[in-house]
């Protein structure tokens, strides 16, 4: 970006940049860096991202979400279609239903330019910028969540923006609707619990606030304990308080101390806000601790893969297939996990390097030819 100032650049995300958003306005279903920060997204860019996104939605589950849409209405549909296979009404393409993938990769498309307006929306002192940009961005998230409704990102960012709203029965009710496409959730599971502790008696700001003292009152008595402090984790995540919830994570993961299952569970939160590099370290660390689990290196693998470390994804996945042929060879009911990593959609950006199909080939990195090339 730096050395081509005459080429202009876009970006599909993978994972947040923080030095683009400044420059980022959006552009069809990804977005355009521009050379100067933007100072403030107008009106015509916003008019043309609604219109894009209401057309293109059209083409995968219909052209019905709109401002007004109530949340309750975007859940039934959820529901209804995705996991009670109901399309009467439906004006979707009935493939995008079956396409697991396809849901997934337009949930995040969406998700991302949604992510974009909530953090113009929390650094703006423009009043009348802020007021369109909300209103934007819970259209946006609507669109992510009826793409995918069992994507962790697009239901963190919509329960965030609704609790920012202040609208805890809305987020409430995303979290549960979700929680039913993934029962094995801690997360979720986690996330309804501190929506509803905090409408039980909270009915106020400042009972809310109270209640969020309570908790870190707790952590600060027993920081060692790992459900306390994922408790305190998702209630600041729940009220849009990242950065407090990364501080809490991050001071988990610094301990020496700090047990293997509790880095197993501050690597998932990590993936769950969209945190990759912060994974990858905890997971780092894990590895070390724990070299001979093969489920720790293809994990490692996909966190390097979303930061752009394809060197560095490549030999964890030849760690990981070399201890998983180990574990097999033992325990033959074992999962493949060189035939789940030639689907995975995490390694997509390794399919066309020879190294990759080497590895997918023979668990390891071919070494280089007689003349030095790949």
């Amino acid at each position: 970006f730096d050395r081509n100032p005459d080429h202009e650049f876009y970006v599909e995300e993978s994972f947040p940049l923080d030095w683009m958003y400044p420059h980022l306005r959006p552009y069809g279903i990804i977005m355009k860096v521009e050379r100067e920060p933007v100072k403030e997204l107008t009106e015509e860019d916003l008019r043309r991202d609604h219109e894009f996104w209401s057309r293109y939605s059209a083409r995968l589950c219909g052209n019905w979400i709109t401002y007004d849409t109530p949340v309750k209405e975007v859940c039934e549909f959820v529901e209804r279609v995705y996991r009670q296979g109901d399309l009467r009404g439906f004006t979707g393409d009935p493939a995008f239903v079956r396409d697991s993938d396809a849901q997934k990769s337009f949930a995040k498309l969406r998700g991302s330019i949604a992510g974009l307006y909530d953090w113009r929306l929390r650094n703006t002192t423009n009043a009348t910028e802020r007021a369109r940009l909300l209103k934007e961005a819970e259209f946006a998230c609507k669109q992510a969540f009826a793409f995918c409704p069992y994507s962790p990102e697009s239901v963190a960012r919509y329960v965030q923006l609704l609790a920012l709203m202040n609208r805890m029965q809305d987020a409430l009710l995303v979290a549960q609707t979700a929680y039913r496409f993934d029962v094995e959730s801690e997360y979720l599971r986690s996330v309804i619990e501190q929506l509803q502790g905090f409408q039980r008696g909270l009915g106020n700001a400042t009972e809310a606030t109270q209640l969020l003292q309570q908790y870190e009152d707790a952590y600060r008595q027993n920081p060692t304990n790992v459900q306390v402090a994922l408790t305190l984790v998702s209630a600041y995540a729940t009220l849009g308080r990242t950065n407090d919830a990364f501080r809490i994570l991050d001071e988990v993961v610094s301990r020496p101390e700090t047990a293997p299952e509790v880095l197993m569970a501050v690597a998932e939160s990590y993936v769950q806000l969209g945190q990759y590099g912060r994974a990858e370290s905890a997971l780092r660390r894990l590895v070390t601790l724990m070299p001979q689990t093969p489920e720790l290196w293809y994990d490692l693998a996909g966190a390097q893969v979303a930061l752009g470390q394809y060197s560095n994804a490549l030999a964890s996945l030849e760690a990981c297939f070399r201890v998983n042929d180990q574990r097999r060879a033992t325990t033959t009911n074992q999962v493949d996990l060189r035939a789940l990593a030639a689907t995975d959609a995490r390694f997509r950006p390794l399919r066309s390097m020879k190294a990759f199909q080497d590895l997918l080939r023979t668990g390891a990195v071919a070494a280089p030819g007689p003349g030095g090339g790949p």
